[in-house]
């Protein structure tokens, strides 16, 4: 009766694009999470761990984050680690794969990147694993391996990273690596340890798991951070969701309604103050004159305090239109919205969202002053 470490997707080395010097603690964190895979295999007292694709983000890997994993899996000394190619690190990506073999590979390390490898069979726990690496040419061939002698062993399990689909029509021509629940049906494993998708993801009918990444690494993710302890006895499987993350992503919206003025969306993005926290914020409504939202001050003023921050402005100039009516023609406000308005009307749509952004930025910079006559 095995039990499993069930991780998949940890994307080590990451560029994390766009996130600026965000972007080495958050490589930092992917590591972290790959260490506590590991010392939750020794603790829990695993008897073998389960990597179902993408442990690489690409085929561009540092010898120091090769160094790094090795030296994490030989801490698990006899423990067999089990790793197969994914769709971010396909088989046929020899710029990854031939680098990682030649180091100084650990006895317990198993990487099935060919389907010829069927089964590895791990005699001590009486399992025998069955794997259909990815190649980057196959994109719309799904990855399920097929149980070819289920006498192998007793327990038999299946590993692959692919597309998740809802439903057997979703898995069309484009479809990457494709997996959907009528082939999982199909299917006569014991357990299905799933890779391919960054959230948590299951079909318990069909003993078919997937973790999610052990790290969350994007904005409009949900459910990540965990990795599966698999329990394998003759009356099926019991799974365990284990919280490995240490990242909080917050996709927030602050409106100029609550939020009167500059200082008031500071201090609330100051709540999310944490070296672990990244925040995504969108500042919305009525675009009131002499509110200056300068976003890139508003960064700067939390990088120190926040993983990663991210703020952008979506007030509305339309709206703001309709308020600017009620300002005496004789302010510089009035007589610039007026200007603007005129020019709006028979303007083409790529003109009018220029004059849009001149209202917008012409009603921070004027607030309100008075002309002189």
């Amino acid at each position: 009766m095995p039990k499993i470490i069930h991780t998949s997707d940890l994307h080590l080395g990451m560029r994390f694009s766009g996130m600026g010097r965000a972007g080495n603690r958050l490589r930092g964190f992917l590591r972290d999470a790959f260490a506590s895979i590991c010392d939750l295999t020794l603790e829990s007292n695993a008897d073998c761990l389960i990597i179902a694709g993408d442990l690489f983000d690409s085929k561009m890997v540092s010898q120091s984050t090769y160094d790094f994993v090795i030296d994490n899996i030989k801490r698990l000394g006899d423990i067999p680690v089990i790793i197969i190619p994914g769709r971010n690190d396909t088989a046929d990506e020899i710029l990854i794969w031939d680098n990682f073999l030649s180091n100084d590979i650990p006895h317990n390390l198993h990487l099935i990147s060919n389907e010829d490898q069927n089964p590895l069979v791990i005699s001590s726990i009486e399992t025998a694993f069955w794997a259909k690496p990815n190649f980057s040419g196959n994109r719309a061939v799904s990855p399920l391996p097929k149980l070819l002698n289920r006498s192998a062993a007793k327990y038999n399990i299946a590993i692959a990273n692919g597309k998740l689909m809802q439903t057997e029509e979703d898995s069309g021509d484009n479809a990457f690596h494709p997996i959907n629940p009528k082939m999982l049906e199909k299917s006569d494993f014991n357990y299905i340890a799933l890779g391919g998708n960054y959230s948590y993801w299951e079909i318990p009918e069909y003993n078919a798991y997937c973790p999610g990444s052990p790290e969350r690494n994007c904005f409009g993710e949900d459910d990540c951070g965990y990795v599966l302890i698999v329990d394998v006895n003759d009356n099926g499987v019991e799974v365990e969701k284990v919280k490995i993350g240490k990242t909080n992503w917050y996709d927030i919206t602050l409106n100029t309604e609550i939020m009167r003025s500059p200082g008031d969306i500071l201090k609330e993005l100051e709540s999310y103050s944490g070296d672990n926290n990244l925040i995504r914020c969108r500042i919305e409504g009525l675009q009131l004159p002499g509110m200056n939202f300068d976003t890139e001050l508003l960064e700067k003023e939390l990088e120190d305090n926040i993983c990663f921050v991210q703020v952008s402005d979506h007030t509305s100039p339309e709206k703001i239109d309709k308020l600017i009516q009620t300002f005496p023609p004789s302010t510089i406000t009035g007589q610039f919205a007026a200007a603007i308005k005129e020019q709006m009307e028979d303007a083409s749509p790529e003109m009018q969202e220029i004059l849009e952004e001149s209202l917008k930025l012409g009603c921070r910079l004027m607030a309100g002053g008075k002309l002189e006559l």
